[in-house]
């Protein structure tokens, strides 16, 4: 599904709704759940119901869990190590859905890739990536951020990686606090 159209549906989720919004062809679901209350981290003065949302994944015959930014992050770094040609693929994808494009045009594509150290499929990836995306333009969208658009946030850490010019553990220690240096939000170009 595009972004916006993938925002939308989201923002008219009922409280308490559960709704999947990618499965794969091994029936591995990605779902997305507004809950009623929020965590911790979210009790703030402009919290509003309405825009949280909980990204999950669920694998077969295993219980479901929700994946977060660092899993993307370290994942895309794995496979850049094990194979950057073939990782090109992915980042290149994961700039066509930051720019609005469909992950599932580029499942396909991306099925058959495999690499030596990966945590979940490319399709997973792209999958999630778009989610967390999502997440970050819906809840950052009414504050202030240096992030414009929000998603940029993840996307100039997705570059990071992809470029491979800082060591992953600082880019992961450094993705939980600060947003990235201006030249990894603004356009790149992801050389496939």
């Amino acid at each position: 599904m595009k972004m916006k159209d993938l925002k939308d549906l989201i923002l008219n989720l009922e409280i308490t709704e559960r709704k999947t919004i990618y499965t794969t062809s091994k029936g591995e679901e990605i779902f997305v759940y507004k809950p009623s209350k929020p965590s911790a981290t979210l009790k703030h003065a402009d919290y509003d119901p309405r825009r949280n949302f909980q990204i999950f994944l669920k694998f077969p015959n295993k219980r479901e869990f929700r994946p977060n930014h660092l899993r993307l992050l370290l994942d895309l770094h794995l496979k850049r190590l094990s194979d950057k040609n073939k990782s090109n693929h992915i980042f290149s994808a994961l700039e066509k859905i930051y720019e609005g494009d469909d992950p599932v045009d580029f499942a396909d594509k991306l099925k058959d890739l495999n690499f030596r150290m990966q945590i979940d499929s490319s399709v997973l990836n792209i999958y999630y990536g778009q989610l967390f995306m999502i997440e970050q333009d819906i809840n950052w969208s009414y504050r202030k951020t240096q992030c414009d658009p929000p998603r940029s946030y993840l996307m100039g850490y997705i570059r990071m990686v992809h470029s491979g010019e800082k060591e992953i553990d600082r880019l992961l220690w450094s993705a939980t606090r600060n947003p990235p240096p201006k030249k990894w939000r603004e356009k790149y170009r992801c050389n496939e």
